[in-house]
């Protein structure tokens, strides 16, 4: 057991996928691909105001708006892409009306006969309002969605519940 005080301004998540790269990584970053495993849609402006294409790879300073199936919503912005290594967004506020943004990091790495992807959420308050909400939901809901991730790429399997009620009332933590 580490002796070092929890860090509750970020966590990691990592899961290992028999799949390429390249597969995973444009799960992530393909708005036609994410919908298949994350979210109910996915719409990706460019810095221009028009509409990303849905079979393109994102790019950074693409605004992106996501709607899940209980009818949640989130927007943000696209940081930084390094095409099959690495992805980052951010993915809400720090604190309530705050500026300053919580940034989620996608890596993904080839080790041996699998893919390693590793997902970081970091620049998150430390409140016990953000430690739930932040830290302890997103965690969870992350878990889930990797693992739904390796099921759809490994197995063709969708894990998500789709029905709106159903699925707003699976979510992770409920305050």
């Amino acid at each position: 057991m580490s002796d070092q005080p929890y860090d509750w301004e970020q966590f990691k998540r990592k899961v290992f996928i028999s799949a390429e790269v390249s597969q995973v990584f444009q799960a992530w970053a393909v708005p036609e691909k994410i919908i298949e495993w994350f979210i109910a849609e996915a719409e990706y402006t460019l810095p221009d105001g028009k509409l990303r294409p849905a079979s393109e790879i994102v790019r950074a300073g693409d605004q992106y708006r996501w709607r899940w199936h209980q009818g949640l919503e989130s927007t943000g912005q696209v940081l930084e892409v390094v095409e099959n290594e690495k992805l980052s967004f951010t993915f809400g506020s720090k604190e309530p009306g705050s500026d300053e943004k919580i940034v989620v990091t996608i890596t993904t790495r080839r080790l041996e006969d699998t893919t390693v992807l590793e997902l970081t959420q970091g620049n998150m308050a430390v409140t016990p309002e953000a430690q739930v909400g932040w830290h302890m939901q997103c965690n969870l809901g992350w878990s889930f969605f990797m693992t739904n991730l390796k099921a759809w790429l490994e197995h063709g399997v969708d894990l998500r519940e789709t029905d709106p009620e159903r699925a707003y009332a699976s979510r992770a933590v409920t305050l």
